[in-house]
């Protein structure tokens, strides 16, 4: 088999709590395989633990843990599926026909697997990732059994060690990912501030003779109570697991900015209503007293 043009690239991502993040674009029309070799001849496809990205026939990326044998002229599915495909992360560029991101734990698991080597310091021994691609589809049998076609010349060998990640306070526990984190904080502030603000507005302008002095009440606890509460909540729980610095990026500096505003406008609020309903307690004990007045005499 002669060898092929194709372009690749693959982004890493540790993600501070045992596992790394790789993001897989290739520009092969078949399958791409990348991997982790036990061995540190960089000319040997394996023993090692590799996973095959490909596009299943919906046209969407999915990947298999492999494992190769000595001289990569053996290949089997691996049944410790040390590779575990995850939402991709990031857009896959226009020249990319295969786009998966995948999850594999830093540590050495099963049979032919190799620890990962994390920390760019020279004294850490780095790993050799072996990769190999193929224009021709996958062959899938009728017990879900597949069969890879031969790659022949289409195989990379890259020395590397992976950048140590930050997991931000609070480590993300383990069948979670970042992903998962970034929906439950879309949920909390959406409540905070598109579904809970209508809310306390509608009583402030719609509920004051239905439910009398009690309305303020009501509109405070929903806009402090609902809206400032769950906002700092949502910020909160973003923050101890972000995996950048703090205010690095747009959105946090537009949420602290929000969250500090909408406080100074919730106390300034809140303290007219206390001005005017101790102005009303005072003018209604006016009113009483010259009542009194008036009757005594």
């Amino acid at each position: 088999m002669s060898a092929t043009t194709a372009a690749h690239c693959i982004i890493t991502k540790d993600l501070g709590n045992g596992n790394v993040e790789f993001t897989i674009f290739s520009s092969a029309r078949g399958w791409f395989g990348f991997g982790v070799s036990s061995v540190a001849d960089s000319t040997q496809m394996g023993p090692g633990d590799v996973t095959v990205a490909y596009n299943d026939q919906s046209n969407t990326g999915q990947a298999i843990s492999f494992l190769t044998g000595a001289g990569g002229g053996v290949i089997n599915a691996n049944p410790n599926r040390v590779w575990t495909k995850t939402d991709l992360n990031g857009t896959a560029p226009t020249w990319a026909a295969i786009a998966v991101s995948v999850l594999r734990s830093t540590s050495a698991s099963g049979q032919g697997s190799v620890a990962l080597s994390i920390g760019v310091d020279a004294s850490i021994t780095p790993n050799n990732f072996i990769m190999a691609w193929s224009d021709t589809a996958l062959v899938f049998g009728s017990n879900n059994d597949v069969g890879l076609s031969p790659h022949g010349p289409n195989k990379l060998f890259v020395k590397g060690r992976i950048q140590q990640g930050s997991s931000g306070f609070i480590a993300i526990p383990q069948g979670f990912t970042i992903s998962q984190v970034i929906l439950v904080h879309a949920i909390i502030m959406c409540l905070a501030l598109v579904l809970l603000p209508p809310i306390g507005i509608f009583f402030a302008m719609f509920m004051r003779e239905k439910l009398g002095s009690s309305w303020v009440g009501v509109h405070l606890g929903i806009m402090i109570g609902g809206v400032g509460l769950l906002s700092v909540i949502g910020a909160v729980f973003i923050f101890l697991f972000q995996q950048r610095p703090l205010l690095s990026s747009i959105h946090q500096v537009c949420d602290a900015s929000f969250i500090s505003i909408s406080y100074q406008v919730l106390e300034e609020e809140t303290v007219k209503f206390g001005v005017r309903s101790t102005s009303r307690g005072m003018a209604n004990a006016s009113s009483d007293e010259r009542v009194e007045k008036k009757a005594s005499t």
